[in-house]
């Protein structure tokens, strides 16, 4: 089986754009597969929001029409945006796949069935696709007893891709991440560490991550792949607005980019296409692009010289995680916290004026 990963799909619009047909066709007609990450529940928008920083998306109602389209075989789920609607978003989420035929990873009823990997199955046998989010860019995860996303935490992914590879010897694994802050070109070394003890077990066969919203690169370990990001897919009508962010080194427009991974099950071989935004014809295709993926440098992730091209290459003040777990949280609280306060200061300005004028 040819598998084809792509990135972030949120798709607003009620029917199927004559771009992603398009799209659609190349696909069949070199008989891939599509795994795609659904950024955002399959929803009226109507149901109770969930409070949070970001923004809240949904998926319209053409999105099933779109990922039949695309020979979408399955989609991840764990990410920031799928929680957004709360319990009820999720489960019609799950329920319209159900309806459409369409497998699924990553989300669930329980912290039990949303860990679970979606095995795709041929004649040549069965590969199993895991896939975990980050809450520290808000990912909701499940509970004992409550819908969520499978959690982007070391210990529970390394614990259940390890469990499954040793109960299924014979199976492929995938493992994909929702992980890393928006807007980064090169990925942190939290999450270089954890792709890596990923690809030292042995039935794990590559590792495809996204969030970030622009290409990170690709690394070779162990003989085997990592793609720190794939980038946005397709964002629907907010395409235009990933348009106007500029980083400060070429490409200045690296939101515009996607990779899409084609991926051989049997073979175990990758290989790249990339899928381009024209903001001009306002219209999404597969392109040339020599310039991505980039090759993940050689400098120890843990140097001054790695966060200085980690740094230079942002379009936003992140923080830097290395491999300690216990400091990450602690750095990715207080940077949370600092961003949420800075999110009310506009409101927090006009309440003194009001308060001062009275």
């Amino acid at each position: 089986m040819r598998l084809l990963f792509l990135g972030d799909l949120a798709y607003d619009y009620s029917d199927v754009k004559e771009d992603i047909k398009k799209i659609g066709r190349t696909i069949r007609e070199n008989d891939l597969r599509a795994v795609i990450n659904l950024e955002g529940p399959i929803c009226d928008g109507t149901e109770r929001q969930r409070i949070k920083r970001g923004s809240h998306l949904h998926q319209g109602k053409g999105v099933i029409d779109v990922l039949k389209e695309l020979s979408a075989i399955g989609v991840t789920l764990s990410n920031n945006h799928m929680m957004d609607f709360g319990s009820l978003g999720c489960r019609k989420t799950i329920e319209r796949l159900d309806d459409a035929g369409i497998l699924y990873c990553g989300a669930g009823s329980d912290i039990h069935s949303a860990v679970e990997p979606m095995i795709l199955k041929d004649e040549m046998g069965e590969t199993a696709v895991f896939n975990f989010g980050w809450a520290g860019e808000e990912t909701v995860y499940a509970g004992k007893c409550s819908y969520g996303c499978s959690p982007r935490e070391n210990k529970i992914v390394l614990d259940n891709v390890k469990h499954y590879a040793v109960t299924h010897p014979q199976n492929s694994v995938i493992v994909t991440l929702h992980w890393g802050f928006e807007f980064n070109a090169y990925p942190m070394p939290y999450d270089i560490d954890l792709g890596h003890k990923l690809l030292e077990i042995p039935n794990v066969r590559i590792v495809i991550g996204h969030h970030p919203h622009c290409p990170q690169t690709v690394e070779e370990y162990k003989g085997k792949k990592i793609y720190y990001s794939l980038g946005n897919f397709y964002f629907g009508s907010r395409r235009k607005k990933f348009s106007m962010k500029k980083f400060p080194t070429e490409p200045v427009d690296r939101s515009n980019y996607g990779i899409a991974v084609v991926f051989d099950t049997v073979t175990g071989e990758s290989s790249e296409k990339i899928v381009f935004y024209d903001e001009k014809k306002d219209e999404s295709y597969f392109t040339e692009c020599g310039k991505m993926p980039e090759k993940q440098p050689d400098a120890d992730p843990l140097s001054k010289d790695y966060l200085k091209l980690y740094r230079n290459t942002a379009l936003k003040g992140n923080p830097f995680l290395g491999t300690d777990e216990k400091m990450n949280r602690k750095m990715t609280a207080q940077f949370n916290f600092a961003r949420n306060v800075l999110r009310f200061v506009p409101f927090t300005n006009v309440l003194l004026k009001l308060v001062k004028r009275k």
